[in-house]
Formats: C-alpha cells, sequence, structure tokens
C-alpha cells in the first residue's frame, strides 16, 4: 500500500498512507523451527508515525481510522486541547503505560482523522487540498473530540483559509455551518458571496440550520443594500439658477428623466449588482445625454 499523505502534492502517489511490514509468526509442532508467513502491510500516517519526532518524547497513543490507519500522536497533546477528554477516548485514571502505544479507534476515515492532527498540532494541511465536504466532516470530528473550533476557525487559521475558498461555490452551506457553530467571523466572509442568493429559494431545512439570529442578518444585509442603493439614485442632481446653455425647462425635462430612469434601475436592481454591472446605458436612455453634458457644474 502506497501512501499519499507521504507526498500530498505528488500525483503518482495513490493512497494516504506509508506502510510498515509485519511478520505474523505461526507455530508449529516443533517448536525448535518457527517460520513466517509472507509479509502483510499496516497503512501508517506519513507525518503521525512512531519516529517522527512531533514531541520531544515518543508517541503514547495509536489512533486507527475506520479505513485502518495508524496515527501515532501523544495523549498530552490530544487533552490539552480537549475540553472532554477527546470525547473520553482514554481512560480517566492514570495509567501506567507499556513500552508501545495502546490502540484506540475513531469512527471518522484516515482524511479526516490526518486534516484533524495536523489542525491540532499546528502543521500545514493545505498541501492535501481537502474537499468542502471533508472539511465539514473535520469541523463535526474537532467538535466531537471537544476542540474548540473558535480556536481554530478564527480569521488568521489556515483552516479559516481553507474553508473561505470552497465559499463561492457553497456559499449558503457554508454560512449555514459557521451560524451552526457560532462562527461570526466565518458568517460574515462567507456572506460576501451570498449577495445574489435567492433568500426565497432557501428552504425550511436549511433556514433551521442557519437560525433566526443568522437568517436575519443575512435578510438584512441584502434589505440595506437595497436601502443603500435607493438612497444614492433618488436623490435627483441639485437644482441652479436657469443658465442659456441649461434652462429652467431643460432641467424639470432632466428631472423627470431622472426619475424614470432610476425607477427602471431600482426594478431590475438586485443586492448582488456592483456598481462595474449597473445598467447605466439604460438609465442615460431615458435621462438623455445631452442634458448631462448640457449641466455643466461649472456655470451653476
Amino acid at each position: 500500500m502506497e501512501s499519499a499523505l507521504a507526498n500530498p502534492s505528488s500525483n503518482s502517489q495513490q493512497h494516504d498512507q506509508r506502510q510498515a511490514p509485519v511478520m505474523v509468526p505461526q507455530h508449529q509442532e516443533d517448536k525448535d523451527e518457527q517460520t513466517y508467513s509472507d509479509p502483510c502491510t499496516i497503512a501508517l500516517s506519513a507525518v503521525f508515525y512512531p519516529q517522527a519526532g512531533l514531541e520531544p518524547y515518543h508517541p503514547d497513543v495509536a489512533v486507527v481510522s475506520s479505513d485502518q490507519v495508524f496515527f501515532y500522536v501523544h495523549r498530552e497533546r490530544l487533552l490539552s486541547v480537549s475540553f472532554n477528554k477527546f470525547n473520553d477516548m482514554f481512560p480517566v485514571h492514570n495509567e501506567t503505560f507499556s513500552d508501545f502505544p495502546l490502540l484506540y479507534s475513531a469512527s471518522e476515515t484516515a482524511d479526516v482523522m490526518n486534516i484533524v492532527f495536523h489542525v491540532i498540532y499546528g502543521k500545514p494541511c493545505s498541501p492535501y487540498s481537502p474537499s468542502f465536504d471533508t472539511l465539514i466532516l473535520v469541523m463535526n470530528a474537532l467538535r466531537k473530540y471537544g476542540v474548540p473550533l473558535q480556536w481554530y476557525m478564527s480569521t488568521h487559521t489556515e483552516l479559516f483559509a481553507l474553508f473561505l475558498s470552497h465559499a463561492p461555490f457553497r456559499s449558503i452551506e457554508g454560512y449555514a455551518i459557521a451560524a451552526e457553530n457560532n462562527l461570526d467571523d466565518l458568517a460574515v466572509a462567507v456572506s460576501s458571496h451570498l449577495l445574489s442568493f435567492q433568500i426565497s429559494s432557501l428552504t425550511n431545512d436549511m433556514a433551521n440550520r442557519i437560525g433566526a439570529i443568522y437568517l436575519k442578518r443575512l435578510v438584512s444585509l441584502h434589505q440595506n443594500r437595497m436601502d443603500m442603493l435607493r438612497s444614492f439614485v433618488f436623490t435627483p442632481p441639485e437644482h441652479h439658477s436657469p443658465t442659456v446653455a441649461c434652462t429652467q425647462d431643460n432641467q424639470s425635462n432632466l428631472y423627470r428623466a431622472w426619475a424614470l430612469g432610476v425607477s427602471q434601475l431600482v426594478w431590475e436592481a438586485s443586492p448582488g449588482m456592483f456598481a462595474s454591472s449597473v445598467p447605466h446605458r439604460k438609465c442615460l436612455t431615458h435621462i438623455g445625454h445631452r442634458y448631462f453634458f448640457r449641466h455643466d457644474p461649472v456655470n451653476r
């Protein structure tokens, strides 16, 4: 079994772990003779293996993922970041350890546990390019094992950046996850990708996940942008004393054309509209170029 965890950036690697041969003895009737079966392998994490040297002392725990990958880690490190004794994985009483790490099983796959341990040990996990679905499972695992998400999902963390990189494609799901975990900074960052989201398409299930507080904030974001647009465009050009180039009739025509153009603009506008996408040509068609160019501020 080859390992993709050993070199996450290599396309030639097809799996996630290194391998270590294990000899399985077979006892026979003649005690003076002992043979061994063909070597078998176990899958080891390429980062969290016995001789990795992540701490001054050797790993005292081996966590085995659901797909039988071994992660050699340190119980003291895991307990130091967990408020529930890593989901009560380890015994409460002080235990005398043998020369070999104790084995514990995890219900998560190697892809998930790999990112979880990278986060806990403060090691970069971006080279593995975890998918959005994997990151969701990582967040669920961190929460399950009592690791505060507020510590590892703050604005300047790598996990925050990885999650945000998927926001343009999974924005409403990302916002729901941030809301569920009360990750305010993440919700604010993801919300910038929700300006074009049609709130009317929000399902009841998604609304329940987001909750009342964050749903109100999303609705208010859309409403406030529309209110701000109206406050800008509904203000007509200032009146000025009639001149030869711009008479009172010219100004009256301009204001009527302005009102008509603005009405169409506001009718077609959406919270996701940016200045570069404003259909100014339509407005100019209604208002008329000659009114703009004849309305010379120098003559005010």
